[in-house]
């Protein structure tokens, strides 16, 4: 343990974990990698001793109106990081957490007039006076590390059977090795999707009308099911507006780009204010999907419940290689202790779609005749009219 006074009255005393701090005082909290690095992560004992010292020693001196600062590594889920972060969900205290991923593999990175920084996927809304700040499958600082670099480390433990790592030390998105309500074995995964006209296709959406720092997503998802009633997700689109009708319009679209079977939106308050300017944009593009308006069910848990028994038995299949699926992955692997829980939300309700709906039938292509059968006719057929081959 080291102290320093400074020129101002004020003091710094630096501690190691379970250091010495018993009866001093903290107006701020400077906590430096709690967690040593990717192989002290992975054990729980450590994990629990660093939490057990930041709840009991830590976090009791600080002072009223004080403040936290952290710096690390986000190595697992369930570190330090990541259990403040789970905590934030349940009532906690409320920290602004600050992540630089080393390449930003979902989609563009915009910076919002409220200094709010989101990144937005091909196909999806950019919200109005969003201003873009780095493209698509960039690296965050190319002078230091270029984005071939990077792509080269991460391809070098991908191989090497470590992405754990890329995602937790260079992304900051370190995936849970279980879930609470979905487990890690229920994911199956898919390929190539069966064609089109071997499903039936539904979308689901989650609504959020706003594009505030801490407001949630409007999330909408793409199933298609097969014959055998298996779920294919096949496509996830996820941004944030403050406009009604950007947010209809783009239903509209985005159900015309799938030729969606049925569409499925949650009653309630934001769906009625959207409901005019759906129908509105529907006759002005000339296009009606069939939409189901889904009663609310409060209980995020029992919302989930068809697709997690889906999930059970294996008949929910996802594209692990889409730009979004570590996003949902990591969504339905913290639930329902998550802050953003858009994905499970419009997940679920495009499963509860197919509750009341049977799966596409096999279409039997009719039986083709043999050289066989062909001749046989050819010769049967000519017997009644003085054929050259009848006796």
């Amino acid at each position: 343990m080291e102290s320093w006074n400074t020129t101002k009255g004020g003091g710094y005393l630096a501690a190691g974990l379970n250091g010495g701090i018993t009866g001093r005082g903290a107006h701020c909290l400077i906590v430096d990698d709690v967690v040593k690095d990717y192989e002290a992560a992975q054990s729980a004992t450590q994990r629990d001793a660093a939490w057990t010292w930041w709840t009991s020693t830590a976090y009791t001196r600080l002072a009223p109106g004080g403040g936290v600062i952290a710096l690390m590594t986000n190595w697992h889920a369930d570190d330090w990081a990541g259990r403040i972060q789970d905590t934030m969900t349940v009532g906690g205290e409320v920290y602004e957490v600050i992540k630089f991923p080393a390449v930003n593999e979902y989609g563009d990175e915009y910076l919002l007039p409220d200094d709010t920084i989101i990144q937005v996927a091909e196909k999806e809304p950019v919200p109005e006076g969003a201003r873009l700040t780095r493209p698509r499958g960039t690296a965050l600082h190319p002078e230091r590390y270029t984005t071939e670099a990077l792509l080269r480390i991460k391809n070098n433990l991908v191989m090497s059977g470590q992405k754990a790592v890329w995602d937790a030390l260079y992304q900051q998105n370190p995936i849970p090795d279980e879930g609470h309500f979905f487990s890690k074995d229920m994911f199956r995964y898919y390929s190539t999707a069966p064609q089109r006209s071997e499903m039936y296709v539904y979308q689901a959406w989650d609504f959020a009308i706003s594009t505030g720092k801490e407001s949630d997503y409007t999330v909408g998802t793409t199933i298609g099911v097969d014959h055998r009633d298996n779920a294919h997700v096949l496509d996830v689109r996820r941004f944030k507006s403050g406009d009604g009708i950007l947010i209809a319009e783009y239903m509209v679209e985005y159900a015309q780009e799938y030729r969606v079977d049925a569409l499925g939106v949650e009653d309630g308050q934001i769906w009625k204010a959207l409901e005019s300017q759906f129908l509105k944009a529907c006759t002005d593009k000339r296009y009606f999907p069939s939409y189901e308006v889904l009663k609310t069910l409060t209980d995020k848990k029992v919302r989930a419940a068809p697709l997690r028994g889906r999930m059970q038995a294996g008949k929910v299949f996802f594209d692990k290689d889409a730009h979004w699926f570590p996003v949902q992955q990591k969504e339905l692997l913290h639930f329902p202790n998550v802050k953003n829980d858009d994905c499970v939300d419009s997940l679920a309700w495009s499963i509860r779609l197919t509750l009341t709906r049977t799966p596409p039938q096999v279409r039997t292509p009719p039986p083709q005749k043999s050289w066989r059968d062909k001749l046989k006719d050819h010769i049967g057929g000519g017997a009644g009219v003085g054929s050259h081959m009848s006796a």
